[in-house]
């Protein structure tokens, strides 16, 4: 997870919170996400100027839930197209507003 980490930390410029660390690595646990979807996933959020680690996870929620299982799943058109078409970042944006 230190690749993840690493990589998350250069889009922040600052170092991850203990907390931000221990919400990353149980991804890959409770999600069963390898790490190059957890970077794509950040990577996606971070394109759009999301960056709190809850809309993250609401991602990876929301990518676990459609069985989207690969950074390359991630990356189809289809399923990025869908996302915007769906309201796919306002439903998030919801969520964790809540």
């Amino acid at each position: 997870m230190q690749e993840v980490f690493s990589f998350a930390e250069n889009l922040k410029g600052r170092p991850l919170s203990a907390k931000e660390m221990k919400s990353i690595a149980s991804w890959h646990d409770d999600y069963g996400i390898d790490e190059d979807l957890i970077k794509k996933a950040i990577e996606y959020c971070f394109e759009r100027d999301k960056t709190s680690i809850r809309y993250l996870e609401a991602v990876i929620r929301e990518w676990h839930e459609l069985g989207i299982k690969t950074a390359e799943e991630a990356d189809a058109e289809p399923v990025c197209r869908r996302f915007e078409e769906e309201g796919y970042c306002c439903e998030v944006q919801k969520e964790i507003t809540v």
